[in-house]
């Protein structure tokens, strides 16, 4: 899905592909946006262009405790307001998976400045466990 979505054709995807009796079928796997890709972590190109982006994530819940709520805390990189909704996980039985999405959207260019890049985090906590995805930006083409 990712390389469908970053413009790789199915002939250019089928070089990495073991089992080429299947055909990559990138209208199917296409995600709606690079950030949608379900990885822990997070990172936003930001242009003279862009100023905001949204990332879609699914979790699941791998604890012993089948009833649990994770808060949000944000850690934003400088310039960057980082908005989390839902900003609470309500873990319980038969729902083991909770989706969550990210918005990220940068100060004026201004403000920035001579910046490059920023850094920061988002937690997860039920105050017993802490799951932490790291965030990194980057300001490109100021």
């Amino acid at each position: 899905g990712f390389l469908c979505t970053i413009g790789y054709s199915p002939t250019k995807i089928a070089v990495f592909v073991k089992d080429r009796s299947v055909p990559v079928d990138c209208n199917a796997q296409k995600l709606e946006s690079v950030g949608d890709l379900n990885y822990p972590s997070f990172s936003v190109a930001f242009s003279r262009s862009k100023k905001a982006a949204k990332h879609k994530r699914v979790v699941k819940n791998v604890g012993s405790k089948s009833d649990v709520v994770y808060d949000a805390k944000v850690n934003a990189p400088q310039f960057v307001e980082v908005r989390v909704s839902p900003s609470k996980l309500i873990f319980c039985k038969g729902k083991d998976a909770l989706s969550y999405e990210v918005l990220f959207t940068r100060a004026a260019l201004e403000e920035i400045g001579d910046i490059e890049s920023g850094f920061g985090s988002l937690e997860w906590s039920d105050g017993e466990h802490l799951v932490r995805s790291p965030i990194a930006v980057r300001f490109q083409g100021k």
